[in-house]
């Protein structure tokens, strides 16, 4: 999947490549109508709850650079976010959750989503119903991300806050003066009302930047993806499946939150969960220093894949055991 990425919502190959890693499982499958997700759902043999799993699976309109001998095949296009390895964790954990079905409690929904990179996929799997796939809606909801660097914006006495360009476009040749340009930014808060104050800051800033310049402005905002807010009773629930798994000197609580925006939190809405992170930097690299998601230059280790595959697997076969 690394080296055939595919971008939004429309992905054949790389369903193609998970229907045929899950094919031989006793998973009741489905995919759907506005976007190539899929939806497989693992009925164990003893009562309980139904959990959710979800793994993203696109990628970005990003040229990979890299020595790694395994780069993208398609120019414009990598998984600079991981992305491929989330599916790929989540194909190995309904494996091994099958290998475990006969003493499974509850149902398990494994949700491959498309779209997570600016296309709601999330949301319109929702609506088309991932959550009431397995007949009861979950008990509780799971995602892994791999993170090879993170960074984020602590103001003092405040809730973070990050703003960022992303894009600046102007002019066509380098002796013709542009007679306009064109930029966009993201402004990421866990609080709402940060992010509109944020907001509401910077549009009077650029007014005023217009205004002492002679110039125009138009400016146009839009609400992407609501914060990703983890349940706190399922946040410690999946921090003592990590230290039990994994050992202490190996997991954490963030001491503050990631400015990562996530449609992840579409789910959240609905059903009580959370969202962990699992380093990934490769062996050779700092993890202070190393490229973040997103950068052509990010990279990630191979290895981390049995234990997130792991780790997605122990979650739903401890939550599933435990009362509704």
């Amino acid at each position: 999947m690394h080296t055939e990425p595919e971008i939004g919502l429309t992905r054949t190959r790389t369903q193609h490549k998970l229907l045929q890693a899950l094919h031989d499982l006793p998973l009741e499958i489905s995919t759907g109508n506005k976007a190539t997700s899929i939806t497989a759902v693992l009925r164990g043999a003893r009562p309980g709850p139904t959990v959710l799993l979800r793994a993203d699976m696109d990628a970005l309109a990003l040229h990979e650079h890299g020595d790694t001998g395994r780069t993208s095949r398609f120019p414009g296009r990598m998984h600079a976010c991981g992305h491929d390895m989330h599916a790929t964790m989540l194909a190995g954990a309904a494996r091994l959750l099958s290998d475990r079905r006969h003493t499974l409690h509850g149902n398990v929904i494994f949700m491959f989503q498309p779209g997570e990179q600016s296309h709601v996929g999330a949301r319109i799997m929702i609506e088309e119903g991932v959550l009431d796939a397995a007949g009861t809606r979950p008990a509780a909801a799971y995602s892994l991300h791999v993170v090879s660097a993170l960074s984020t914006i602590r103001l003092p006495h405040q809730d973070p806050v990050t703003v960022s360009a992303a894009d600046f476009h102007a002019g066509t040749t380098h002796n013709v003066i542009a007679d306009q340009a064109r930029f966009s930014v993201t402004i990421r808060s866990p609080a709402p009302r940060l992010q509109r104050q944020t907001q509401d800051r910077a549009v009077r800033l650029l007014r005023d930047i217009a205004a002492a310049h002679d110039l125009t402005v138009d400016i146009d905002t839009a609400s992407a993806y609501p914060p990703t807010v983890n349940a706190e009773h399922e946040t410690a629930f999946v921090h003592t499946v990590a230290r039990d798994f994994y050992s202490q000197e190996r997991t954490a609580l963030a001491a503050q939150p990631s400015m990562a925006a996530e449609d992840f939190s579409f789910v959240l809405e609905e059903i009580p969960g959370a969202i962990a992170v699992l380093g990934a930097c490769p062996a050779d690299r700092d993890p202070g220093r190393a490229p973040a998601n997103h950068p052509p230059y990010a990279a990630f280790d191979d290895a981390v894949l049995t234990d997130g595959a792991a780790m997605y697997a122990e979650l739903a076969a401890r939550r599933t055991a435990l009362p509704t």
